[in-house]
Parts: C-alpha cells; sequence; structure tokens
C-alpha cells in the first residue's frame, strides 16, 4: 500500500521503489521474523510455497514499479 500511495505521485527510482518496500517491511510486526521464516522454508514445503508466493509477488510488484 505504501509503494501505491508514493506511485501516485509520480514514477519513482529504482532506489525509492526499494526504499519505500523496505520501510514498509520494517513497519510490519512480521518484519522481525522474516529471517526465521526464510530459514524454516528450506526445511519446510509448505512454508517454502507460502515464501515463494509472496516473493513471486513481490518480484512483479518491484518490475511494474521500476517500469514506470
Amino acid at each position: 500500500m505504501d509503494l501505491e500511495t508514493r506511485r501516485r505521485e509520480g514514477p519513482l527510482s529504482p532506489a525509492d521503489v526499494m526504499t519505500t518496500l523496505i520501510d514498509g517491511i520494517r513497519s510490519e510486526k512480521i518484519g522481525p521474523i522474516l529471517p526465521q521464516l526464510w530459514g524454516e522454508a528450506v526445511v519446510q514445503p509448505d512454508i517454502l510455497a507460502i515464501v515463494s508466493g509472496v516473493f513471486v509477488q513481490l518480484r512483479a510488484t518491484i518490475q511494474e514499479a521500476v517500469a514506470e
């Protein structure tokens, strides 16, 4: 949502895209456990599926924002 709000102001540089996404992740309560989820994805197929889906969506979001 933060990225979409900032994009309404006009195209963002790649650095602005990444800064906005990272700041958004840091502000979420789940942020501190992301490294643990990443580690669990290596050994837990069900968590891997969830994490992979999130990263596919994140990649698409970044590609779209940078393409502008």
